[in-house]
């Protein structure tokens, strides 16, 4: 009823009052005869505006003269008297909504909406989100900038070409609420030196959730035991770490934080990714500041003072002592949240209490449930780049243990944790939980509560037999990987049968695997070579089609093969284990022992083993990688041949030919033999695979 009214005084007020609608007053007279239609959009505090104009004119122009006139004649609406009246041209296109999409940049995205107004931040999708379509979140200075951006640019497609595509991309739009509540609050009391001089009642680090709420009961159901060892730990207050470490996208952070700590309300996330990834000093020193709410924190003064240490240093010989090192901020920032969290622990504490004559460190001691939680997430995450970082917080949360300030839980999915640990935390045994997938029956019953949950979904018949015995066969294929089962979900909700839901993941899978593992490899940063990685994948994608082979396949009917047969390879004779090591940790493979050793390789998630299988039947692919492996072996064997070569040649410069030497002559003329019988067959092989890539399409 008010919106109606509002419209019959802003659009139609010239019919009913006699005064000029705001319409009117934003376009030009000499264009009033061109309007031929008025669509408002109350609900925005805007109208689109239809205009009539001849070839001569384009709209380009017709925004000119109307900007032109706004400037002469400022507009401002009863409802907006301190925002004017602005128009822009709304570049809409109809397109089908099917044609494929680029994802556009930060630039790209830059360019087409600055024209709208302020941007004060562009968030693009993470890399690793599997979410679509793909988004990005722009942050406009103020609303009226996004409310312009939104309708002029809603269903604009981008156009072919660099930026749009192949056949473009188009543009959709929704607003993002941007919750302001209680901030003066929650920016006091996660301040630690503010915190340090404020009462108040828990220092909590909110999080968000990677995973939806709807079906992960059904996840920690079967984790309730971890969970429950968990919670012994803590109120047991062994002076050690709790680690809990398995592959990424199992919800390791989402069932500590939910499952494990539900009952503690004084926890502190502390995310080593943002951290570990900011490209520069003062970059990283704002992002640990941001982890612990550590505020103000003047990161780019460490900058200047750097030059002016520089420039100091140039003149008199000496620094003037202005800057201090990242290892030096990051361990103020650390000191200062230890003081915080400790603050947190005694905040309970009453002189009235049984064990009031305790002093702080003995009540800390005697009373391990009171102590607060610090969760370090991502540990190790890209430990490569700058080991430092790990190497200080370990030794901070060591301090809070010896301490017992606080309770520290390490989320990894490196196994090499332990030396990191070790080094902070000597002669102790850590706690450890360990991920794994979850199983099958678990993963239907998170399918369908996520479906079940999703208002997309609402037309399909659960109860179908049919439907139940595909989904229990794709989950099969899938595994229990939270993030996949998630994303299969989401596309099942969308229309997609549970078969085609799996083929597209293990589709994009297979393209994930070829452009990270084989296409773009640079064998120096990451430790393997696209041929040591294609020599994996082609033998786990053939393992369970080869009849006899008992090793192929685990107890539980998972593809595997030996690891004494990758590291006994000629491509891994050098530095083999260091190879696998890092194509475990870049999630490729997973290594399994037993008794203390490697024993067994597998894929690094299941849906793996079906991407393998995929790439092994491409005829093209396989016969191209294959012969960049014999290519290779064929050169392992040429240098072979040259040392004996110039081994026969040292022997032979004798004058005569010693009889102690004859027995290691023969060895090595056999070896000679050998080799280059495999050259012989490797290239016989070669000849093959080069027909079928000139047969073949």
């Amino acid at each position: 009823m008010v919106l109606q009214r509002l419209e019959k005084l802003g659009v139609r007020g010239a019919e009913l009052t006699g005064s000029p609608t705001v319409v009117e007053q934003v376009i030009p007279d000499e264009l009033h005869p061109n309007i031929t239609q008025v669509i408002p959009r109350l609900t925005e505090g805007g109208a689109f505006v239809k205009l009539s104009h001849g070839p001569e004119t384009s709209g380009s122009d017709i925004i000119k003269a109307i900007t032109q006139h706004l400037y002469e004649n400022p507009v401002k609406p009863w409802f907006s008297l301190f925002s004017p009246a602005s128009a822009a041209l709304v570049e809409f296109l109809p397109v089908s909504p099917d044609a494929p999409a680029a994802e556009l940049t930060q630039e790209n995205l830059y360019s087409l909406a600055r024209t709208y107004g302020k941007l004060t931040d562009i968030i693009p999708q993470p890399a690793d989100s599997k979410v679509v379509p793909r988004y990005a979140l722009l942050d406009f200075s103020n609303p009226v900038s996004a409310v312009m951006a939104k309708n002029c640019l809603h269903g604009f497609k981008v156009p072919s070409g660099d930026i749009g595509g192949k056949a473009g991309t188009i543009l959709q739009f929704n607003y993002e609420r941007k919750i302001k509540a209680h901030w003066i609050r929650d920016w006091l009391f996660s301040h630690p030196r503010i915190r340090q001089a404020t009462k108040a009642n828990s220092l909590f680090s909110l999080h968000r959730g990677q995973y939806e709420s709807k079906g992960l009961n059904e996840i920690w159901e079967e984790r309730k035991e971890d969970a429950q060892q968990i919670q012994n730990w803590l109120v047991e207050g062994n002076d050690t770490f709790i680690v809990v470490h398995g592959p990424r996208g199992l919800g390791k952070k989402e069932f500590v934080l939910d499952e494990a700590l539900k009952n503690y309300k004084n926890k502190l996330v502390i995310d080593c990714k943002p951290i570990q990834e900011a490209p520069g000093d003062s970059t990283m020193i704002a992002a640990a500041a941001a982890e612990v709410g550590y505020r103000p924190v003047f990161s780019w003064m460490n900058s200047i003072s750097s030059v002016i240490d520089v420039a100091t240093q140039s003149a008199i010989g000496t620094k003037a002592g202005l800057s201090e090192t990242l290892d030096t901020q990051l361990g103020n920032i650390l000191q200062n949240t230890a003081k915080a969290l400790k603050k947190v622990a005694l905040d309970g504490r009453k002189k009235g209490d049984k064990d009031g004559h305790l002093s702080d460190d003995e009540w800390l001691e005697a009373n391990p449930a009171r102590r607060p939680v610090v969760i370090v997430d991502n540990f190790l995450h890209k430990s490569k780049d700058n080991q430092m970082v790990y190497d200080k917080l370990a030794e901070w949360a060591a301090a809070l243990i010896y301490t017992n300030i606080a309770h520290v839980v390490f989320l990894t999915s490196d196994l090499s944790y332990s030396k990191t640990l070790s080094q902070a935390l000597p002669n102790q045994v850590f706690h450890q939980v360990s991920f794994t997938d979850c199983k099958p029956e678990v993963a239907k019953r998170f399918v369908l509560s996520h479906v079940s949950g999703n208002e997309d979904s609402k037309g399909l018949d659960y109860s179908d037999e049919k439907f139940n015995q595909e989904l229990t066969e794709c989950i099969k294929r899938l595994g229990g990987r939270l993030t996949d089962l998630e994303f299969f979900a989401r596309m099942i909700a969308r229309g997609l049968t549970p078969n085609n839901a799996v083929q597209q993941i293990v589709h994009q899978s297979a393209a994930e695997i070829l452009k990270i593992f084989i296409t773009e490899v640079d064998p120096s940063s990451r430790g393997w070579t696209p041929e040591q990685a294609w020599y994996l994948i082609k033998n786990l994608g053939t393992a369970k089609t080869q009849a006899g082979n008992q090793s192929d396949s685990d107890a539980n009917g998972e593809t595997s093969i030996r690891y004494s047969d990758i590291i006994l390879s000629d491509l891994f004779k050098k530095d083999g284990e260091a190879t696998l090591r890092a194509l475990e940790k870049a999630e490729l493979i997973s290594v399994i022992s037993k008794n203390g050793r490697p024993s067994i390789i597998k894929p690094g998630k299941p849906v793996l083993a079906a991407a393998f299988r995929q790439l092994v039947e491409d005829k093209v692919l396989s016969s191209r990688l294959d012969l960049r492996i014999l290519g290779q072996m064929i050169t392992i064997q040429n240098q072979a041949i040259h040392k004996i070569e110039e081994e026969l040649k040292v022997l032979g410069s004798f004058p005569k030919e010693p009889s102690e030497a004859r027995r290691r002559i023969k060895w090595l003329l056999a070896n000679l033999a050998l080799n280059q019988a495999k050259i012989d067959q490797y290239e016989i092989e070669s000849a093959q695979l080069k027909l079928v890539l000139k047969t073949e399409f």
